[in-house]
């Protein structure tokens, strides 16, 4: 009798593929997410923004008062000047405003709103950070400002005065609480070229080097996001950072049409 033909059998699927499906599927799914989260608040801030600057763009603009605002990466602001109040909106990222004083000329107090709070002239110059909807971070270059939540908050201050130095993080949860410790200078290093972080999460590094840089890098591993790192990096050469980083911190990176896998 004549032998039948083996079956042909599916050839196995190596195990050492795996990892690489994880992270396709991983890197989809964080793209799907990711394009959901930026894009919806962008389009809103570019509605709304007078002024804006895009990631890596740093831009100082001119009001008609004679005062002037110094936008960080990935910033906007909103003007609205009227006979009462010269006031303006923060409404993504961080800037530093260079106030003209109050005189006999101009009689309308400078303050800049942000995540529920209003930040007040007392002085010239002062940075304000908007972290999220809810939370912003002042710090004070020359003089002092007076800090206030627009509705009183579930527990701590609802306003402080600020000296110059001082630094202040407010939010309807915890009220307007001083940071003795906050570096103002790192915080504010953008306007030297160079971006400053000492033991910081590495959640929050790459939530910053995004600001910077086109494309995005997304952290696929919520693990890695409280290993900290320290560290100076000049504005220019922020993918050769972040290729030091991530062999440094002995972590794996890929790249997708734009998107910088971390994990």
């Amino acid at each position: 009798h004549r032998q039948r033909p083996a079956e042909a059998r599916p050839t196995p699927v190596s195990r050492r593929r795996r990892p690489l499906r994880w992270v396709g599927r991983a890197a989809v799914l964080s793209l799907v997410v990711a394009v959901g989260w930026f894009s919806g608040p962008t389009i809103l801030i570019q509605m709304q923004a007078d002024y804006r600057t895009g990631a890596g763009e740093i831009r100082t603009v001119q009001l008609d008062d004679g005062s002037s605002v110094q936008l960080d990466a990935s910033s906007a602001i909103s003007i609205d000047y009227d006979t009462g109040e010269r006031r303006i909106s923060l409404l993504a990222g961080s800037a530093v405003f260079d106030v003209a004083p109050m005189d006999e000329a101009e009689t309308r107090p400078f303050v800049v709103q942000s995540a529920g709070g209003r930040t007040r002239a007392l002085g010239t110059q002062f940075v304000v950070g908007r972290e999220s909807r809810d939370q912003a971070w002042v710090g004070v270059l020359q003089h002092s400002v007076a800090v206030s939540l627009q509705t009183p908050p579930a527990q701590g201050a609802a306003q402080q005065t600020l000296e110059e130095g001082q630094s202040a993080r407010y939010s309807a949860a915890q009220g307007v609480e001083k940071l003795p410790g906050f570096d103002l200078s790192a915080a504010t290093s953008w306007r030297r070229g160079v971006l400053v972080f000492d033991r910081q999460p590495l959640g929050h590094v790459i939530e910053q080097l995004n600001r910077y840089r086109p494309g995005q890098i997304i952290l696929a591993n919520p693990a890695l996001a409280s290993r900290q790192v320290s560290g100076v990096f000049r504005l220019e050469m922020l993918d050769s950072a972040l290729h030091t980083l991530t062999q440094e911190l002995q972590v794996q990176r890929v790249e997708l049409a734009g998107v910088s896998l971390v994990y």
